[in-house]
């Protein structure tokens, strides 16, 4: 990646979230790719080339063909839909009178479907698969695409934006942030979930942490580099913090298969049955478009 790179930095690029360039330091090895984590507000980052995530994000990453997607995402829904619920209960206390939403990475609609209750619910999923199905079942807002900067311009301007678990997945994220926060109407809030590398079971667990999956991810972010790349385009953190989450019996069965190199035999009807479980390793973040970026 670096021409100037030693065993323990990387060149003196800048950070996508914080904007320094001080030397990146070179953490491990996953997957046989490097990763690493600035020095400055905690962003771990790897170096992904030849990846086509069109490629990779087709239905097999949602039905159990690849072993680092979801065990039956679809078989999943009545577990999903329960947490679910509990986003959009925390949005209409920032949007009590709805408006527009807007999703990137809607997979098959089922947070789309619970929130279409309250707002006017637009998404776009790199799947073709899950664009069909959105469709199917009448989110005819739902546009296949890739979060590029133009797709998202064609997007009506929403009061909400939702991004759940998905900037990790993203080649540029602070492109999408920048535009997604240049589209948001004044006072408009962005809600995303993802891993907290900070967290103890990512320091702890290192390499073998659970959502140390490159290249499905790509980044790993910090309360600090959160607020970072939110402050670079206007946005501020009003809440942070990692909520307890009804996890599929079957995802987490598969999890663990693949953490310990066991084959990965997706079991269908454990896909419905919910644990209770709070981890202490996935973020939930609101950002509020400030008045200065309005």
């Amino acid at each position: 990646m670096s021409k100037t790179s030693t065993p323990d930095t990387i060149e003196m690029r800048a950070c996508i979230a914080c904007g320094s360039t001080a030397p990146k330091q070179h953490l491990y090895e996953k997957e046989g790719l490097p990763i690493y984590r600035c020095g400055i507000c905690g962003l771990g980052s790897t170096d992904v080339s030849n990846f086509d995530p069109k490629a990779y994000y087709d239905e097999n990453y949602f039905n159990g063909n690849l072993h680092d997607g979801y065990a039956d995402y679809q078989a999943s829904e009545s577990v999903l839909r329960h947490d679910f619920s509990k986003i959009v209960s925390v949005l209409k206390g920032y949007n009590p009178h709805g408006g527009t939403l807007l999703e990137l990475g809607c997979a098959y609609g089922f947070f789309l479907n619970v929130a279409r209750e309250h707002f006017d619910v637009y998404g776009i999923e790199i799947c073709e698969d899950a664009v069909h199905a959105c469709n199917a079942r009448g989110l005819a807002n739902v546009k296949h695409g890739s979060a590029q900067p133009q797709e998202l311009q064609a997007m009506p301007r929403p009061d909400t934006a939702v991004l759940l678990d998905v900037i990790e997945h993203l080649e540029t994220p602070q492109t999408v942030i920048e535009t997604v926060a240049r589209q948001l109407k004044p006072g408009g809030t962005v809600l995303l979930t993802t891993g907290d590398f900070a967290s103890w079971p990512a320091r702890l667990f290192g390499k073998n942490w659970r959502l140390m999956t490159p290249p499905q991810h790509l980044w790993f972010f910090t309360p600090k580099s959160l607020a970072a790349l939110g402050a670079r385009y206007g946005l501020e953190i009003v809440t942070i913090e990692h909520p307890a989450r009804r996890i599929p019996l079957s995802l987490i069965l598969f999890q663990l298969c693949r953490l310990f190199r066991l084959p990965t035999k997706p079991v269908k009807f454990l896909s419905s049955i919910g644990i209770p479980l709070n981890s202490f390793d996935g973020l939930r973040v609101v950002f509020r478009k400030t008045a200065a970026a309005a």
